[in-house]
């Protein structure tokens, strides 16, 4: 953790002192002494003043695991941080270029210097207005999606079936019941049949969902509520004992889903019946191929399911589907989260992309492996980053068709 700390610190030292060189070197347009001072002046007050701002920020906040407000709070300095430094860094790349580009042509220094100096005032002051959108904006436009999953293994009663899936809810991250309300109203309009919620629902601590029970009750499918853990929900980030954290948040998770009318899914599995056909549901723990702890059985979970059943697995993490579930089992559709898309990236006008796939090669959407399905949620809420540009939070409608 120290070590992070002080490879961040490193950056941001470099990139403020290129950003100091290319203050230095505005006299080639003519910029004079005095403008220059002013610059390195509100240079050094904005990297002085964030220093001292985050020094007292980590200071004086309380226990941010214990109480929801003061981890809220943690987003003003994230969002502050991503903001400046941001900004700073794409006009220290434009600044290294330019020194660069002119190192090769030295006799139109000016021309060239006029020209990366706006485009990387430009480009540092449009993703700038994105950043303020995504936090001001972004996180409230709420998309319902509606996605076909065609396969010849459906039972004829379950086509047009209706999914609806929540995930990465992150209630802990909303500051009132009335930002939650609005993305939850969409779910009356897909009319489901069963809802779903793989994983996430809390930040740290279980007590995050308290206020929000009213709106979980609320909401009704005919054929069940279920849920499943994520890697927050079983206190991954918490500063208790890991195995204390896990009965902790797990206990106090099983009774607000209880109270709320929602089922939680542990390892196993149930039987969903129509007519005179069935297909299964099962839900596992967090299981997960970086660092958070593989609680998931599918072994149990999957116990006692034909393999000739259409099955529909909940996991939070997408990175299970191709460790053990098209590798061990006949499983025909697992639905997850995990992702959140990054947040961050593009998902329209055919275009799908985002940092987090170099991570994650299925991070968002549907894919397949023969007729083996995965869903991946972008998420409902959000973490780390206050804001969502381009991947927007979503509410899934999954439509089951007998092909």
């Amino acid at each position: 953790m120290i070590g992070r700390v002080l490879w961040l610190f490193s950056l941001l030292i470099i990139i403020d002192l290129v950003l100091l060189l290319g203050i230095r070197r505005l006299a080639v347009l003519s910029v004079g002494d005095r403008t220059r001072k002013w610059l390195s002046l509100a240079h050094f007050a904005i990297a002085g003043g964030f220093l001292v701002f985050s020094i007292l920020f980590f200071l004086l906040q309380g226990d941010p695991m214990l109480d929801p407000g003061v981890f809220r709070s943690y987003f003003i300095w994230s969002d502050t941080f991503l903001l400046v430094y941001m900004t700073k860094s794409i006009l220290a790349v434009f600044i290294l270029l330019n020194a660069l580009i002119n190192l090769i042509f030295r006799k139109h220094k000016k021309l060239i210097t006029t020209i990366f100096m706006a485009l990387g005032c430009t480009l540092a002051l449009s993703i700038l207005i994105l950043l303020a959108d995504g936090i001001i904006n972004g996180v409230y436009r709420f998309k319902l999606r509606e996605v076909e999953v065609i396969s010849d293994r459906l039972p004829a009663s379950f086509d047009g079936f209706r999914i609806v899936q929540l995930s990465d809810v992150h209630l802990g991250s909303f500051k009132n019941e009335a930002d939650v309300k609005a993305g939850l109203s969409l779910i009356a309009s897909a009319h489901p049949d069963l809802l779903l919620i793989t994983g996430d629902l809390i930040n740290v601590n279980y007590k995050e969902a308290h206020p929000y029970l009213p709106l979980f009750k609320q909401l009704q499918a005919p054929y069940g509520k279920y849920a499943i853990l994520g890697n927050h929900d079983i206190g991954d980030y918490t500063r208790l004992n890991k195995i204390d954290a896990l009965g902790y948040n797990s206990k106090g998770l099983t009774t607000f889903y209880h109270d709320a009318g929602w089922n939680l899914m542990r390892n196993e599995h149930i039987f969903l019946h129509k007519g005179l056909d069935s297909i299964a549901l099962l839900g596992v723990d967090n299981w997960s191929m970086s660092k958070f702890r593989k609680l998931g059985r599918l072994d149990l979970a999957n116990k006692g399911v034909d393999a000739q059943t259409f099955s529909i697995l909940m996991s939070h993490d997408p990175s299970h589907w191709r460790a053990e579930v098209t590798e061990n089992t006949r499983i025909d559709l697992m639905l997850a989260g995990h992702t959140h898309g990054m947040q961050m990236g593009i998902n329209d006008y055919g275009i799908k992309w985002s940092p987090i796939s170099w991570k994650y090669p299925e991070w968002l959407g549907l894919y397949s492996e023969g007729q083996q399905f995965l869903y991946v949620n972008a998420g409902f809420g959000f973490l780390g980053f206050s804001g969502r540009i381009g991947i927007w939070p979503e509410v899934t409608v999954l439509v089951l068709r007998k092909k």
